[in-house]
């Protein structure tokens, strides 16, 4: 139980450090209302492994700043959206929150939240 427990304390964490990470990177999306609810991530795409090749030859830095909608353009068009997100079934998804309900609530509590901020159900 031990070994679960600290498992599901590193998840936890690295959850909540993701969304920081995305509420930095798209503070216009970010929101601390519970109501409104926004996949911050709808719009991101990632890197082809071509443009990531690409990114690394000598020069593209200064073509980049030289013509920077061209370059935005064509960046744009080599990129790939996220894939969709995970469908859990029912019952792996209420033993996770399970597990987490209470880390989540210590959190919370510690940062002056109510227990029920992010609705769990």
């Amino acid at each position: 139980m031990k070994t679960s427990n600290r498992l599901v304390r590193l998840a936890v964490l690295q959850a909540l450090a993701c969304a920081s990470g995305l509420v930095l990177a798209a503070p216009d999306k970010a929101s601390a209302d519970p109501a409104r609810a926004s996949h911050v991530s709808a719009t991101f795409r990632l890197d082809t492994p071509l443009l990531r090749f690409l990114r690394r030859l000598p020069g593209m830095r200064t073509a980049k700043n030289l013509a920077p909608r061209i370059s935005r353009n064509i960046i744009g068009a080599m990129r790939r959206p996220l894939p969709d997100r995970p469908q859990w079934p029912a019952d792996l998804r209420e033993r996770i929150i399970a597990l987490v309900r209470e880390y989540a609530g210590m959190f919370l509590r510690f940062y002056g939240k109510a227990v029920d901020y992010w609705q769990l159900n």
